[in-house]
C-alpha cells in the first residue's frame, strides 16, 4: 500500500485529468444554464430535432393546426391501375361490401380492408386450404410472418401477410369470402 502512495501522477496525467475535469463541467453547465428563455423563438429548425424526440406533452396544447398534420395516403385499391393485381382468381367480393384495398399511414402502419372472394386448396393432404390473394409493394411488408385470424363466409379462418408481401388467405375448403377489415400492422420491410 505504502509503495501505490510513492508514486506521483507525472504532469500529463495532472494535465490530462484536469482538462477532463473542465469538459465534463462545461457540457453539464451549458445544460443547466440553457433553456427556453435563452432560444430566440423560430431558431430551432426541423434538421436541428431528431425524430422521435418529440412527444405530445412536449407540445403546448393547440398549438398545431390540421393544416400542419399531413394526411395519410389514400387507400390504394387492390387491382386498379398501377396498383397490386389479384392472384389466383381472388377478387372483391361486391355489393355493398368495401373493396379490398391498403393504405399506409404516417406512423408507418399498414391498414387493410374489404371482403374478398377466393378459393382455398390445400398444397397436401392434411394441411389447410390456402391461396396467395395478392402482394403488398415494397415498403408495406412486414419484416415477420403475420397470422391472424379472421372470418371467411361464417367460418374461422386466417390471413398469413408475408414478408415477401404475399397476403395468404385460408381456413375453409373451396370458395369463400375473407373479412381483411381491420387488419393493421407497422410497416417492417
Amino acid at each position: 500500500m505504502r509503495r501505490l502512495l510513492s508514486y506521483r501522477p507525472s504532469p500529463a496525467m495532472v494535465v490530462a485529468l484536469i482538462s477532463l475535469f473542465v469538459a465534463l463541467g462545461g457540457v453539464g453547465y451549458a445544460a443547466s444554464t440553457i433553456g427556453s428563455a435563452q432560444i430566440r423563438n423560430n431558431s430551432v429548425r426541423t434538421q436541428d430535432i431528431r425524430n422521435r424526440t418529440i412527444r405530445g406533452k412536449d407540445v403546448r396544447h393547440n398549438t398545431i393546426t390540421a393544416r400542419q398534420i399531413r394526411d395519410p395516403e389514400p387507400y390504394r385499391e387492390i387491382g386498379s391501375p398501377g396498383q397490386p393485381a389479384f392472384k389466383n382468381g381472388a377478387q372483391d367480393f361486391g355489393g355493398s361490401y368495401s373493396t379490398a384495398a391498403f393504405l399506409k399511414d404516417n406512423e408507418g402502419f399498414v391498414h387493410l380492408k374489404g371482403t374478398v372472394s377466393a378459393t382455398a386448396k390445400a398444397a397436401s393432404a392434411g394441411a389447410a386450404p390456402t391461396v396467395v390473394i395478392f402482394t403488398l409493394p415494397p415498403g408495406y411488408r412486414p419484416s415477420r410472418i403475420l397470422d391472424i385470424g379472421t372470418i371467411a363466409s361464417s367460418v374461422a379462418a386466417f390471413v398469413y401477410v408475408h414478408p415477401n408481401g404475399d397476403v395468404q388467405v385460408g381456413g375453409p375448403t373451396g370458395r369463400a369470402d375473407y373479412a381483411l377489415d381491420s387488419i393493421s400492422f407497422r410497416a417492417g420491410a
